[in-house]
């Protein structure tokens, strides 16, 4: 009777330790996951933050500030951002 009540004991802490580590790898899993949901809401979120760029050089109240000093770099930005605006940087 012993022999089997070490038995069941032993079964019993083997599948105890079975579960912690499945409920430690399914967090570990899940963690990954949420990470990965994350990261790509916010590449999504962001990656037409170069309109934001192109939107301040249409801004009223700046044009006497840029009849001083353009803003090239933004400029540089919105037209590798709108490929089609190339050719009208020059002008």
């Amino acid at each position: 009777m012993d022999t089997v009540t070490k038995e069941i004991s032993a079964s019993y802490e083997t599948s105890r330790k079975r579960k912690r580590e499945n409920i430690h790898i399914n967090r570990t899993v899940a963690a990954k996951e949420i990470c990965d949901v994350i990261t790509n809401q916010v590449k999504e979120r962001f990656c037409f933050i170069s309109h934001y760029s192109a939107v301040s050089l249409l801004e009223a109240p700046k044009f006497q500030e840029y009849e001083k000093k353009f803003p090239t770099q933004i400029l540089d930005q919105t037209t590798d951002f709108y490929s089609m605006l190339e050719g009208s940087s020059e002008n």
